[in-house]
């Protein structure tokens, strides 16, 4: 059976989209600067699963796509810090409410 060519368009999607290697991914990642150097943090990092990378066998591969979505999704944690988003939900409430004076001077939020 021949394949379709939603098949064979599938087959090449995916083909550009995969990184072989860890020299492919570093140099995706981080250029062509310093490449031995550039591989060994891609392998300190698919250690600390750090990066969304899978093996085959030994050799590390990666989707660019994927990549692309995890860089984004990091710069947003980046661009939101925890406190922020913490004053942001309590907003509402007057600044005096919710807290106590804490043995130290310092604000302790009240538990609900």
């Amino acid at each position: 059976m021949e394949p379709t060519a939603d098949q064979e368009n599938t087959k090449a999607a995916l083909a550009d989209d995969v990184l072989k290697g860890a020299d492919a991914i570093a140099e995706f990642l981080f250029g062509r600067d310093d490449p031995t150097r550039n591989r060994r943090r891609v392998y300190y990092l698919a250690q600390r699963c750090k990066l969304p990378i899978f093996r085959f066998g030994a050799v590390l591969h990666a989707r660019k796509s994927t990549l692309m979505e995890f860089i984004a999704g990091q710069e947003t944690k980046a661009l939101i810090p925890p406190e922020d988003s913490a004053a942001e939900g309590n907003a509402a409430e007057p600044a005096s409410a919710g807290t106590a004076e804490g043995d130290a001077g310092e604000p302790v939020p009240a538990t609900s």
